[in-house]
């Protein structure tokens, strides 16, 4: 009879502790998930950017619009396959007009996603704000940006 009291008494003590660790570690858990995306967002800019690099190395330059399996880095074995988040593909942009790409860009679909994003980049969780994508003109390797439709959009300088 004694051990069965015991045998009850640490199973409501375990179950109590679980239902704290989730109560009150809930928002630790969801701060890994959102780092997590950001960092995978940040090493598909970097894939993007090295992919870049050795295409203009050899002649070849990507045209502004979408990296997908027809672009330049996929046909010519700069990338295996092109990088995607949410099933959608990223957009490369020539903002000034030279013919070469100079950033790509992709929804990052989450304000705590574009946080984490800005705060790998300068210790800064802060978000900018902009009315349209053709007014951004990146000022930092990498960062995320809010549009007036509550959009998020990470980005990568080229």
């Amino acid at each position: 009879m004694f051990s069965l009291i015991i045998s009850i008494i640490a199973i409501a003590l375990v179950a109590v502790l679980a239902l704290a660790s989730i109560y009150y570690g809930g928002e630790a858990f969801n701060k890994g998930i959102d780092n997590s995306e950001a960092t995978l967002m940040i090493n598909q800019g970097s894939q993007i950017y090295a992919a870049n690099e050795i295409a203009n190395i050899d002649g070849n330059y990507i045209a502004s619009g979408e990296i997908d399996t027809d672009s330049l880095f996929v046909s010519n074995d700069y990338l295996s396959e092109p990088p995607k988040y949410n099933g959608e593909f990223w957009e490369a942009v020539d903002y000034d007009g030279d013919s070469e790409v100079d950033y790509a860009f992709i929804n990052v679909g989450f304000k705590e996603v574009c946080e984490q994003i800005e705060d790998i980049y300068d210790t800064d969780p802060t978000v900018s704000n902009i009315g349209l994508m053709s007014e951004l003109v990146p000022s930092q390797g990498f960062g995320c940006v809010s549009l007036p439709d509550e959009t998020y959009v990470g980005y990568y300088r080229i």
